[in-house]
């Protein structure tokens, strides 16, 4: 999204979240309560999710 080229969460929305490195418990929760309040993240979410690229049901 155009939006989130400035964002300082882009790099939360835009990798997996097993990679985040915080220094603190409080400044997780910070970074995580900002992306749900941001009106992009949840198609961020939706974008990268696995259904989003190959079409979802197309289980075989």
């Amino acid at each position: 999204m155009e939006e989130c080229k400035t964002c300082e969460l882009a790099i939360y929305c835009y990798s997996e979240s097993g990679t985040w490195v915080f220094r603190t418990k409080q400044e997780m929760e910070e970074k995580r309560e900002a992306m749900h309040k941001c009106p992009h993240h949840e198609k961020v979410m939706e974008s990268r999710s696995p259904g989003a690229r190959s079409g979802a049901g197309s289980e075989g």
